[in-house]
Parts: structure tokens; C-alpha cells; sequence
């Protein structure tokens, strides 16, 4: 059965307007296949980060940050670089209606909150092997390209 993916992740601390992603996917965790060779960067380039002002447990309502100013009203984030989660909300320093996507358990204060706002849609994906995994490489202005970032569906 085929499905649609979005892949989402966060601009690194060295993103600008001149950044591109190479965007690749592997069904069988061998051969990859190149989706897009330069995914122009979209703003804030750099993704807003910060820390949990408390923790956080899978399928909290609510996200308290130490200084959410920068996140955007609503969008994605990244927990600890492992839990991929949705907000639709920002009051002061905490993220509203949060929906979680992936990860468990519980994320302690202090842990890092990357805002995913980078992404790309994969239409009409046939999994096999019961998981599509995706590389993500980085392309500064200069050609020189990042260690790529792994996600898995």
C-alpha cells in the first residue's frame, strides 16, 4: 500500500540563504535514492533551539521551554534529537496543543528543542522491510556538505 511522507528536520547552526539538502531515501536500508539534489533552504535557515524548562512525557499537552521567543506560533520540533513533535500554540515560554508524532518515555529539563522547520514530501511511498529510512546532507555556500542527518519512517 502506497503512503505519503513528510520529512521534517532542523537547518544546522551554519545554514544561510545559499544552503541546499540533498534529500535521499532506502527501502531496503542498502541502495538509496536521490529525491532531491539541492532542496533550497528555507528561513530562519538556522532552526530555533532551546532546552526544556521541565520535563517532558510522551503525550503532554504542553511543552515548557526556557525561552521559546523564537519558536515560531506553531510547527515541529525535535526532542533530544529523538521525538518528533506538532504544536499549534505558543503562550510565553510554552508550546500549546502538542500532538506527538514519535518518541516515549520521559525527556528531562535541560534537554535540547530543535525546531524542525525544514521538510520534504515523499508521495506514493511503497515501504517494504516494515521502515523507509532517509539521509539528509547539508550544502553550505561554499559546497562543502555536512555529516547527513538519518530519519526513519
Amino acid at each position: 500500500m502506497a503512503i505519503n511522507i513528510t520529512v521534517r528536520w532542523g537547518g544546522p547552526a551554519d545554514a544561510d540563504a545559499s544552503s541546499t539538502y540533498k534529500v535521499e531515501r532506502s527501502l531496503n536500508n542498502v541502495d538509496w535514492t536521490e529525491l532531491a539534489p539541492s532542496q533550497a533552504a528555507s528561513t530562519p535557515y538556522v532552526s530555533p533551539s532551546n532546552t526544556l524548562a521541565a520535563q517532558a512525557a510522551y503525550g503532554d499537552s504542553t511543552i515548557d521551554l526556557t525561552d521559546a521567543t523564537d519558536f515560531s506560533a506553531s510547527g515541529y520540533a525535535w526532542l533530544d534529537g529523538e521525538a518528533l513533535v506538532e504544536w499549534t500554540g505558543k503562550s510565553t515560554n510554552q508550546l500549546t496543543g502538542v500532538v506527538w508524532h514519535s518518541g516515549y518515555g520521559t525527556y528531562a529539563a535541560g534537554s535540547t528543542v530543535i525546531e524542525a522547520h525544514e521538510s520534504y514530501a515523499d508521495s506514493a511511498v511503497e515501504p517494504t522491510l516494515n521502515a523507509v529510512a532517509y539521509r539528509i546532507t547539508h550544502t553550505d555556500a561554499n559546497g562543502r556538505g555536512s555529516g547527513p542527518a538519518y530519519l526513519w519512517y
